[in-house]
């Protein structure tokens, strides 16, 4: 994930070579994401941006890992994204990360 700025919002929206077009002027906008992870199961694509995370506004990257550091595995957390200028609900259910 990369935070969202309007700077790089504009970038995004410039790039002939992409197909996206971002409406949202802050959140994550998610680069990649790992097959098979809770992300993953849960529908959450490259290209989507992340507004809200439970009932938080996302501010920084940093911010979203720590209260994700503090909730339950097992847990199930909404995402608001936004995904081709549409804002749809995903619920991501949090595992364990791997150990290195």
């Amino acid at each position: 994930m990369t935070q969202l700025t309007p700077d790089f919002k504009a970038q995004l929206n410039r790039d002939p070579s992409g197909n996206l077009t971002v409406k949202s002027d802050r959140g994550l906008f998610v680069v990649q994401v790992v097959p098979g992870s809770p992300a993953d199961q849960a529908g959450l694509r490259a290209g989507d941006v992340i507004t809200q995370v439970g009932d938080r506004t996302v501010g920084t990257i940093e911010a979203v890992q720590q209260w994700l550091a503090v909730q339950s595995v097992g847990s199930a957390v909404s995402l608001t994204i936004e995904r081709d200028r549409t804002t749809m609900q995903l619920e991501v259910v949090l595992a364990q990360l791997p150990v290195s």
